[in-house]
């Protein structure tokens, strides 16, 4: 199996969260460019024998003042070419004292060299905008570039995921 999927979910959300297989992320940027920055990536390692099933990704923009419009852009590319892998993010399992660790990789701050094949664009003025859940197999990569409108904004970005057998 390779590539990202669209999937249903029904129970699976509820039934790996009891198992202790849900974890969430979460990736803080500020000092950012007006446009578009590359700020995270979800990796599936080579052989880590998982289907990384990530239910979704916010991305929230905090403003400085009130007078601030709160827009966001979310843009995920599938397998685009990272030049640099900036910082690791320790994802938490969300059962709370279960010690499972998941096998993906979330970076904050990569850098793309090529951003690979659009497959979801978000967008929202005033309110987080959500990412539709995916599947991604062994070996791939979901990068995300976020559109910001004004430098003195933050960004704080959430993913939820969990991991079955591949």
């Amino acid at each position: 199996m390779s590539g990202i999927y669209r999937i249903e979910f029904g129970n699976l959300y509820e039934k790996l969260l009891r198992e202790g297989r849900l974890f969430s992320a979460v990736t803080n940027h500020s000092g950012l460019s007006s446009g578009f920055n590359t700020l995270a990536a979800i990796q599936n390692p080579s052989a880590s024998g998982k289907l990384i099933i990530v239910f979704g990704i916010e991305i929230q923009v905090n403003v400085a003042t009130s007078a601030q419009m709160n827009e966001v852009d979310g843009l995920l590319y599938r397998n685009p070419t990272i030049s640099a892998n900036g910082s690791a993010v320790t994802p938490r399992n969300l059962l709370i004292g279960n010690s499972i660790t998941p096998s993906a990789n979330i970076r904050s701050g990569p850098t793309f060299s090529a951003n690979g094949d659009l497959i979801q664009a978000g967008s929202n003025i005033n309110a987080p905008a959500i990412l539709s859940p995916f599947a991604l197999a062994e070996n791939n990569i979901a990068g995300l570039n976020v559109r910001i409108n004004d430098t003195s904004n933050t960004v704080g970005i959430k993913y939820i995921f969990g991991e079955i057998p591949a």
